[in-house]
Order: structure tokens, then C-alpha cells, then sequence
């Protein structure tokens, strides 16, 4: 089983000790904003990941929100950020 992290609001859930299986080898599926995807996303933390899906979130017809769903393998440096409280 792996996490379900939402790694930009993480301090929101400091008592969460669910992080930490996602240093290990297995894949991790990464949900993005698209216009979050490029260069310095989390996804450059791992060696390998490949796009698996698109999502759009809508309301009427109109598209809100598209989403890109990877699978990211391998990591190379730390996955998460520490937590920090208080603009610390």
C-alpha cells in the first residue's frame, strides 16, 4: 500500500506518519496540476516517470482544472520537503 500525500499541504497533518514509504523503490503515482508540470516539479526527484493519464475537472462543460497523473519510479533525492512551520 502507498500514501496518499498532498505534499504541498503537508503541514496541515504533522501527526502523519505516512511519508515515509515513499523513499522506498516502488512505484508512486503523482497527480500535477498541468500548469504545475514543468521544470522543478516534484516529478524531478525521480530517475523515472512516465505520464499515465489526463484529467480535466469541469463544471458545465467548461474545463476548471486539468490534472496529469505519472507514475514515478526510482527517486533520487528526497521526495518530500521537510515540513516547516511558520515561514521557518
Amino acid at each position: 500500500a502507498r500514501p496518499v500525500i498532498q505534499y504541498n499541504e503537508r503541514a496541515r497533518w504533522p501527526d502523519d506518519p505516512a511519508t515515509g514509504p515513499l523513499a522506498g523503490p516502488a512505484p508512486t503515482l503523482f497527480v500535477v496540476e498541468a500548469r504545475r508540470a514543468g521544470p522543478g516539479a516534484p516529478l524531478d526527484r525521480f530517475a523515472e516517470r512516465r505520464e499515465i493519464a489526463r484529467i480535466d475537472r469541469t463544471r458545465r462543460g467548461t474545463v476548471l482544472e486539468s490534472y496529469i497523473v505519472y507514475r514515478a519510479e526510482r527517486p533520487i533525492k528526497p521526495v518530500l520537503d521537510p515540513v516547516r512551520y511558520g515561514g521557518r
